[in-house]
């Protein structure tokens, strides 16, 4: 291998464990919105907070939840009074969606596949659940 490839190659390592570590940090950032213990359905019902603290809550939310693997969760907030308040298509402020959340952290392929189903019939877009899937090598 030449220094140039070898140069490549260690940049590119760099720059996954950089990234890797991003996505760590905003888990994380929305593990502290999840433990504020309101469900969804409180969330968006609440009137006391506005539009937009609602969406930023309620998308970290689903974040997380996709993250985790909820398969209860995601269709509560994609499904429920939730719904109009978050976006599948919506990066975090890392630039991470939440399926690209799932593809990362769900190892178990049921849980995965139906996270996966429920963003990408929100979304209708099979092109990134299609992606998602192969990076678990399901498709």
């Amino acid at each position: 291998m030449h220094d140039s490839e070898t140069d490549l190659r260690a940049r590119d390592l760099e720059d996954s464990d950089a990234r890797l570590m991003e996505m760590l940090a905003a888990q994380a950032a929305h593990r502290e919105v999840d433990s504020l213990g309101a469900d969804e359905e409180t969330i968006a019902a609440d009137e006391k907070l506005t539009t937009a603290e609602k969406r930023d809550v309620l998308q970290k939310s689903l974040n997380m939840a996709a993250s985790n693997g909820d398969v209860e969760r995601v269709r509560k907030l994609v499904n429920g009074p939730a719904k109009s308040y978050v976006d599948v298509n919506m990066p975090d402020e890392e630039g991470t969606v939440p399926l690209i959340y799932a593809s990362c952290f769900v190892g178990d392929p049921y849980r995965f596949a139906c996270v996966v189903w429920l963003l990408i019939w929100t979304c209708s877009s099979t092109t990134m659940g299609l992606w998602a899937c192969r990076q678990k090598e399901l498709y």
